[in-house]
């Protein structure tokens, strides 16, 4: 069975808060899922892939 694709998908504020909760989302899934975050923040380009 392959493992679904969730996509996390933040509101821009200020600051990296946001990306930041994302990213320990999408790390805490990875192993049941493909999370994708989608956003608009400039610092999204920090992330690693």
């Amino acid at each position: 069975m392959s493992k679904p694709t969730i996509i996390l998908a933040t509101s821009n504020g200020v600051g990296m808060g946001h990306l930041a909760r994302a990213s320990a989302v999408a790390l805490a899934l990875k192993d049941v899922a493909n999370p994708i975050i989608v956003s608009m923040a400039g610092g999204i380009a920090e992330l690693p892939s």
